[in-house]
């Protein structure tokens, strides 16, 4: 693969890595996030940022409880990823930072969502982020208005595509 010049530390390289957290093992997720991080954003807190998400990802997959989280990752990754306050800049570990944050604080999507935008900012990587792996975690309330799910875009990349990526790596991946 060529590599795209490195960004700083944008958002992008989080924002890919929750399709990695299907894979089977911690290893396996940490060396897989850490490569398609390095793709396109070779930086230390770019690749973590990456890591963060899927593992996150995987341990919701995997059986893993919400209340387990922050163990789980401060073990393969050290602390720090569940105490955002503020506004969210456009670096990947604070959109990271952010949702892992509001992730443990609430049960609900709603709430989740409503929490990520009251960060301010960067938000929109944040809420990404965090309902993605709110999807991922069944403790979680799936209660998102209607309006969001039925109005959400649906062009060749849109709801329909989606929808069916998820069904293909749920059945190639299964938990």
């Amino acid at each position: 693969l060529t590599r795209i010049k490195p960004h700083s530390d944008k958002s992008g390289a989080a924002m890919r890595a929750l399709p990695v957290g299907f894979l089977n093992t911690p290893e396996t997720v940490l060396e897989v996030a850490a490569e398609q991080a390095r793709l396109t954003h070779d930086t230390p807190d770019g690749v973590r940022s990456a890591q963060a998400v899927a593992l996150a990802a995987h341990h919701f997959l995997k059986g893993g409880s919400l209340l387990g989280l922050p163990a789980s990752l401060q073990a393969l990754l050290g602390g720090g990823w569940f105490n955002w306050r503020g506004k969210v800049g456009p670096a990947g570990l604070d959109s990271a930072r952010a949702a892992l944050t509001a992730l443990v604080e609430h049960r609900s999507m709603a709430a989740l969502l409503k929490a990520c935008v009251n960060y301010s900012g960067d938000v929109d990587t944040v809420a990404a982020l965090a309902l993605g792996l709110a999807g991922c975690c069944p403790e979680y309330e799936r209660n998102l208005p209607e309006v969001l799910l039925r109005d959400l875009e649906d062009g060749p990349y849109g709801k329909g595509y989606l929808q069916e990526l998820d069904l293909k790596l749920r059945k190639r991946f299964p938990c």
